[in-house]
């Protein structure tokens, strides 16, 4: 009996530390994909907040004041994207202190949106 109530204490203690920390490991897995393709129809900032990916990281986003948001670019076309997007997340309250442009290597035509602890 006591094997079975320590085994069952265990795998409380176990699922308790699991659940408390399972923010932080999610935080920084959280990424997202775009295509520019996306972006070129998009009229007004609110839209590109409808985006499904971008939707997703921004609530990660507003989990707490030490979260970061990374912008990838592979290629000049996409930096430009990227500058645009980073205006319309400013314009729709995301504080520019918080988000980082930054050259990666994707394919041409895409950015890449990571959440990341500061």
């Amino acid at each position: 009996m006591s094997i079975q109530r320590n085994r069952t204490r265990w795998l409380l203690v176990f699922s308790f530390a699991a659940l408390t920390m399972s923010p932080v490991i999610l935080l920084a897995q959280e990424s997202a994909k775009i295509m520019v393709k996306q972006l070129e129809t998009i009229t007004s900032a609110t839209a590109v907040t409808r985006i499904e990916g971008i939707s997703d990281v921004l609530d990660g986003l507003n989990r707490g004041n030490e979260v970061r948001l990374k912008i990838i670019f592979g290629d000049d076309d996409s930096s430009i994207w990227a500058g645009k997007l980073e205006q319309w997340l400013v314009s729709v309250g995301v504080e520019s202190r918080r988000i980082r442009k930054q050259t990666g290597v994707l394919a041409a035509g895409e950015l890449m949106l990571e959440l990341q602890d500061r």
